[in-house]
């Protein structure tokens, strides 16, 4: 947490510590409040199951960490629990990827994918956001 302090906004750091702790409400992990037998597919790409395992490597996360410049390819590079992020620097740009990722995954929960703004524009909107602090990208 002291790492992540005057770094990034306090929305940013709970949404990796939301990541840290599997308290993202993906389908996976509610279906069996729904009593669903399969959980729909991923809110990003369509393409998998919505789950933290899928989105840590799904391609639309990737692309959110390529626009902070850093990589993600796994789980353990998703929650920032590699080496790379012993760096602050780096750990605050990690945290700010997955809170984009958060953000754009409640944006398509709550609002019909035709109401809301076009992925790209989605992004963009986000980013800028969290890229507008002091300490930002």
């Amino acid at each position: 947490m002291m790492e992540l302090s005057g770094k990034v906004m306090p929305a940013v750091a709970a949404s990796y510590f939301k990541a840290l702790f599997n308290a993202w409400p993906t389908a996976r992990q509610l279906r069996t409040l729904r009593g669903a037998k399969r959980a729909p597919r991923c809110l990003l790409c369509d393409g998998a199951e919505d789950s933290i395992e899928h989105i840590a490597c799904c391609r639309c996360s990737v692309r959110v960490f390529a626009k902070f410049r850093v990589h993600c390819g796994n789980l353990i590079e998703f929650l920032a629990l590699d080496s790379s992020a012993r760096i602050d620097e780096i750990l605050a740009a990690k945290a700010k990827a997955l809170h984009v990722i958060f953000q754009i995954r409640l944006v398509y929960l709550h609002a019909p994918r035709s109401a809301a703004l076009s992925p790209v524009e989605l992004l963009r909107t986000i980013v800028g956001n969290v890229c507008s602090m002091p300490t930002a990208c």
